[in-house]
């Protein structure tokens, strides 16, 4: 043959080019096999220009992260100041308008006791709940300020969610309250050792209430009154007692109002 003498071989001359079997698989493809290859296409397509968008603005946004963050903390400084601001508008605040001693103090073989009447006085705007109200006999130890055991009886406060008596005071009325305490005898007996067979009171009292506006706030304030007349061991004997006028009840001093 004329391929073999030109040194050619036969079968290639027979075989199709890449371009002739490529045309030929072309014209084999339906419209629906095109139409998917053409979307394929602009999936692929697509998908790598969104990539680079997503990119970029990822970079942006990274770039732009402390700034946003510190806008962030700002706004969140000013809602809490906001808040801070409206509760100290609106919250309550309760105080002992008047007290005083409506009974002696009587020695008993258990210690002594005294009735005490206080009267609250809501001054806020809004009404104040689960009132708690805490008198003490402090026995005052030897050049010791009293002022640590106010702040030790005030901080006992009240737990979340529970009611000690159950008090709520509205703006503007005056409620009275009667309370008695006592005083233990062994607690009496150790005070007179530490100052010479003679017992050193002073009446102490806490307030602790909440508002209605916020659950877990808690307020309380204390206050320290005078000292009361000194108290020999003859006075101590079960059976006796100490006159009412003899058991100052004046304002002596204001430990605080705090907010938690």
């Amino acid at each position: 043959p004329e391929g073999t003498e030109h040194g050619n071989n036969p079968a290639t001359l027979h075989h199709p080019s890449r371009w002739a079997r490529f045309k030929n698989w072309f014209l084999k493809i339906t419209v629906a096999e095109a139409g998917m290859l053409l979307l394929t296409l602009a999936i692929a397509i697509s998908s790598v220009v969104y990539t680079k968008y997503a990119k970029r603005q990822w970079k942006v946004m990274r770039e732009q992260l402390p700034e946003l963050q510190k806008a962030a903390d700002a706004a969140k400084s000013a809602a809490n100041t906001a808040a801070s601001q409206l509760e100290l508008t609106e919250r309550p605040w309760v105080s002992i308008k008047d007290a005083h001693v409506v009974s002696p103090l009587v020695f008993n073989s258990s210690g002594a006791h005294v009735t005490f009447e206080f009267v609250l006085r809501n001054s806020g705007p809004s009404p104040a709940i689960d009132v708690s109200l805490s008198p003490r006999l402090y026995l005052l130890p030897s050049h010791e300020d009293v002022a640590p055991a106010v702040e030790r009886l005030c901080n006992n406060k009240i737990p979340q969610g529970q009611s000690l008596h159950g008090l709520t005071l509205f703006p503007g009325i005056d409620t009275p309250q009667r309370m008695e305490v006592m005083l233990d005898k062994e607690e009496m007996a150790n005070s007179a050792k530490q100052h010479g067979g003679v017992i050193v009171i002073t009446p102490i009292v806490c307030i602790a209430y909440r508002p209605t506006f916020k659950a877990e706030a808690q307020y309380y304030s204390g206050i320290q009154y005078p000292l009361w007349p000194t108290i020999w061991p003859e006075k101590m004997q079960p059976g006796s007692s100490i006159p009412i006028n003899k058991l100052p009840l004046q304002r002596n001093g204001f430990f605080g109002e705090i907010a938690q």
